[in-house]
């Protein structure tokens, strides 16, 4: 680890033309088999991936080659030697002072692997298929909640898991965690798939371990195979692999109140969960126990840009039923205006 304040380095930009040096020298040493890896891998950098106080300091720079199964396979039996030789190679020709290659490693591309790859083994007898659900288990499962969040999580954080799930019931939507909500009587992992199957959004809370955790990488891969949204909260891991550019919020410091609050503002930027959300709220508006939260749930309502018919009729048939909705003083400041706003259909 580079204990240095040094963030701009000299050797990390000349990477690429080294490469191609290192290639054409290889080439006319007749090794076509690292010309080949050289010209279709692609790179990752490590920046001062070590340092030592040797001579005026020294930094290491680490480089990883990413390389198309294709080519790998061939390699793989080599990959720590060759990679050893690049590295030697490339300090040969690099002049900088101060900065060295400290490795090169040869790793696949799982980028370049088939998502058909079990039909393409010719082995495949029939496709691998979540546990399907039927109503009854779905309102089992979620409730009448929405939308249905999935809450990914190591196995010793569920304390924290079952608190968000708790905060998160207060915007209206029905969340699952996998040691709060499986009954001991069912098989878990089926319940699990169920609940993965009928899913509107994952959320993986990132604390330690988490990108090693088999079962936590299995629940976001489903998340990704389905096209349903991914969303992080950074605790204190960030996240990695396919993830990596998922959208995320930062949980670290903060409490599960906070990350109900940020995730449904993130929620929101979805197009495929806006009416999942506003289908939650009426929820809590019909079920508003008292002055307090029929306020708190109008502000929520008030700031929703569009309302579908049918929810603006739940909303309007409740305002009727509920008296902690029509005899509150808070909830008539605002609520004449928002049926007005939303019966015309204006925006704000």
């Amino acid at each position: 680890m580079n204990t240095t304040k040094q963030t701009e380095y000299v050797l990390p930009p000349q990477i690429d033309t080294l490469l191609a040096a290192t290639a054409r020298y290889l080439k006319g040493e007749g090794r076509n088999d690292l010309v080949a890896i050289l010209a279709n891998a692609r790179i990752e950098i490590e920046e001062g991936a070590d340092y030592d106080n040797w001579d005026g300091g020294q930094t290491g720079h680490g480089i990883r080659l990413h390389v198309p199964e294709g080519l790998f396979h061939p390699a793989i039996s080599n990959a720590e030697s060759d990679g050893t030789e690049l590295s030697k190679i490339l300090n040969k020709l690099a002049d900088v002072p101060h900065e060295h290659i400290s490795y090169v490693r040869i790793c696949l591309d799982l980028g370049t692997i088939s998502p058909n790859w079990r039909e393409e083994t010719g082995a495949l007898l029939a496709p691998p298929t979540l546990a399907t659900s039927s109503d009854s288990d779905q309102t089992r499962l979620w409730g009448t909640g929405a939308p249905r969040v999935f809450l990914s999580h190591r196995a010793d954080f569920k304390a924290e898991t079952k608190q968000l799930k708790d905060e998160l019931t207060r915007y209206g939507a029905a969340s699952f965690v996998a040691h709060e909500d499986i009954e001991p009587t069912r098989a878990w992992q089926a319940e699990i798939e169920r609940a993965l199957a009928s899913m509107d959004v994952l959320v993986a809370l990132l604390t330690d371990g988490f990108a090693g955790s088999y079962w936590s990488n299995q629940e976001v891969g489903v998340a990704l195979g389905r096209g349903v949204p991914v969303i992080t909260v950074r605790i204190s891991e960030d996240p990695r692999g396919f993830i990596g550019g998922s959208q995320a919020i930062s949980g670290h410091a903060r409490t599960p109140s906070e990350w109900a609050k940020g995730l449904i503002a993130a929620f929101s930027g979805h197009s495929r969960l806006t009416r999942p959300l506003l289908v939650g709220l009426v929820n809590q508006w019909e079920i508003a126990p008292n002055f307090m939260e029929a306020i708190r749930v109008m502000d929520l309502l008030d700031a929703s840009k569009t309302m579908p018919a049918d929810l603006l009729a739940r909303i309007e048939a409740a305002f009727k039923a509920n008296d902690q909705l029509h005899n509150s003083g808070g909830v008539h400041r605002k609520y004449p205006a928002f049926l007005a706003r939303m019966k015309s259909g204006a925006a704000s």
